[in-house]
């Protein structure tokens, strides 16, 4: 979504009043330009008077409006400063703190993942669930995934497996929730000294444990960009689910949490998948919230696809993440994918 007091039209050159908006969707980055800036096309979008307005996917600013172009016989080509090229710059200026997690004691936590997409090398975490199948966020998606099973240090990389992703269907950058995904395995998984499934909620309404876990291979810090080489994780603790938010979504309060790049990991709590990594909010008081995909929300779902012999594979674009849109300052919330 885009919004702003721009044009009403070209012909009276006449600002609107009023603020604006309109929905628009972004395009395949190879169809765009350069790696700091995103594309929208179509035959809406901003107008004369708009630049400097964001971008907004999934409740959060990815984008500045910076110029757009109008070709013969073709829709308008809107063109954005992608907001996470710049971090680094914005966090020399107003600095974000990012929470704190540990090492893990390497190949402790063998259900974990690495995702990788193979041509914009962006990644995510991800958790094995079935030999042939990895749950992850909805929000990680790419064109060109490869999983890495058995991974500690990402350094040193086994051979990559190619996925046919599943999102949910119900996902979508504008709304909250519905921020989980399936990907099936071209070659499943043997070794199980390599990698194991890790355990899944029932489906009973059981009650949850409140000491969890996270772990990814999440940035340490805003300033340089950097994503550790080696797993890490941090103990977080479930806050009361009427101060989260929807039905389908966990949250942790705390000084510690998952961070840029762990989107897609679990949240493990008594040793069970209870939550998917999805985003995360800086408080007033230094505390982060993160919130987290329920998976036994979406049992029915996840057993419909494991279960099909024909499952129905998606190939479309990338998904933008979808942060809690019911608590959210936009300035404030922080989807958990690295740049790209």
């Amino acid at each position: 979504m885009v919004m702003g007091w721009g044009w009403q039209n070209y012909n009276d050159e006449s600002p609107s009043n009023v603020l604006k908006e309109a929905s628009v969707t972004l395009i395949d980055s190879e169809n765009c330009g350069t790696p700091d800036t995103l594309c929208t096309k179509g035959t809406i979008g901003p107008a004369p008077g708009d630049s400097g307005g964001p971008l907004v996917c999934g409740g959060v600013a990815k984008g500045i409006v910076s110029f757009f172009k109008i070709k013969r016989n073709a829709d308008p080509l809107t063109v954005y400063t992608h907001i996470s090229r710049y971090l680094s710059w914005i966090q020399s200026i107003m600095p974000l703190d990012m929470p704190e997690m540990l090492v893990s004691v390497p190949h402790s936590r063998p259900y974990m993942v690495y995702i990788r997409d193979k041509v914009l090398k962006s990644t995510c975490g991800g958790f094995l669930v079935r030999e042939d199948y990895v749950m992850t966020a909805a929000s990680c998606k790419q064109s060109h995934l490869m999983v890495y099973l058995g991974v500690y240090d990402t350094n040193f990389l086994p051979d990559g497996i190619e996925v046919d992703t599943i999102p949910h269907p119900e996902f979508n950058m504008n709304r909250i929730g519905h921020d989980i995904m399936l990907l099936k395995l071209k070659t499943p998984a043997t070794s199980k000294k390599i990698a194991v499934t890790i355990t899944l909620p029932n489906p009973e309404n059981e009650e949850i444990s409140k000491d969890c876990m996270v772990m990814g291979w999440g940035w340490k810090n805003y300033h340089d960009k950097s994503p550790s080489n080696v797993l890490q994780e941090a103990n977080v603790t479930l806050i009361d689910s009427e101060n989260c938010g929807t039905a389908d979504i966990l949250c942790t309060e705390g000084s510690t949490g998952p961070a840029l790049g762990d989107s897609g990991g679990p949240l493990v709590c008594g040793g069970v998948a209870q939550g998917i990594v999805s985003f995360s909010k800086n408080k007033t008081n230094a505390n982060y919230l993160a919130g987290y995909t329920r998976i036994s929300h979406y049992l029915p779902w996840i057993q419909s696809i494991m279960m099909s012999p024909t499952t129905q594979v998606s190939t479309s674009g990338t998904f933008v993440p979808t942060p809690d849109t019911e608590t959210q300052n936009p300035s404030e919330v922080f989807c958990l994918l690295p740049e790209t």
